[in-house]
C-alpha cells in the first residue's frame, strides 16, 4: 500500500504557547505541588516530575499550565548549543519562559508530534542562533516556517503507536535499572 506524505510547515500544524516564571521573590508561589519545567528537567522524552514546583497561588496568578500529553520544546538556553530538548509531560505541568508548549491543530495527531520533531532534530539544531551572552535561541517565527512532511492521520497514528510502544519499553527498562541501583 502506497502512502503519500504532504509538505507543510510547523506553523500550520501547531500553535506555540509561551511559559513563564512566577516571582521568585514571592514564597507563596514556590514549593507547591505543581511541577514547573525548566531546561534542567528536559533530559528525557517522557517527563513525570520536575525539580521545582509551584503553588496553586502561582497558577492563579497567571503561571501557564498544560495538560498531560503536551509536547514541550526548549527554545532558549545554553543547552541549545548542543541539543534541542523535546519532552512529553505525563501530567499537568507549568513551564518557564525558555520553553514552548506545542499544541497540535488540523490533521496533526498529538501522539505523532513528538516523533515529527525528533525526526527533524538535526534541522532544529541548525536553526539555533545566539542570543545575548552566548545563549542559544530558537526563534518562534522561524520555527513556524520549518518545512515538514506529514503522513495521513491513519499513518500518523500507526507510527505513533509503534514508536510509543518502543518508548514505553525503554522507559520501563530505565525504571528497572533505577530500582536495581
Amino acid at each position: 500500500m502506497k502512502t503519500t506524505w504532504h509538505e507543510t510547515t510547523l506553523g500550520k500544524l501547531v500553535d506555540f504557547q509561551s511559559g513563564g516564571t512566577p516571582s521568585k521573590g514571592n514564597p507563596d508561589f514556590w514549593n507547591g505541588s505543581i511541577p514547573w519545567v525548566s531546561a534542567k528537567d528536559m533530559k528525557q522524552l517522557f517527563l513525570d516530575d520536575t525539580e521545582d514546583h509551584i503553588t496553586t497561588a502561582a497558577a492563579d496568578d497567571g503561571a501557564k499550565q498544560v495538560p498531560s500529553g503536551t509536547v514541550l520544546m526548549l527554545t532558549r538556553g545554553m543547552t541549545l548549543l548542543n541539543d534541542v530538548p523535546i519532552c512529553i509531560v505525563r501530567r499537568s505541568m507549568s513551564f518557564n519562559q525558555d520553553v514552548k508548549a506545542l499544541r497540535p491543530k488540523g490533521d496533526l495527531d498529538s501522539r505523532f508530534l513528538p516523533y515529527l520533531l525528533l525526526g527533524n532534530k538535526h534541522r532544529l539544531l541548525s536553526m539555533v542562533d545566539l542570543a545575548g551572552h552566548g545563549t542559544g535561541r530558537l526563534n518562534t517565527e522561524e520555527l513556524k516556517t520549518l518545512d515538514v512532511s506529514l503522513p495521513s492521520p491513519t499513518e500518523q497514528q500507526a507510527i505513533a503507536c509503534i514508536l510509543g510502544a518502543l518508548d514505553d519499553k525503554i522507559e520501563l527498562n530505565r525504571r528497572r535499572n533505577r530500582t536495581l541501583e
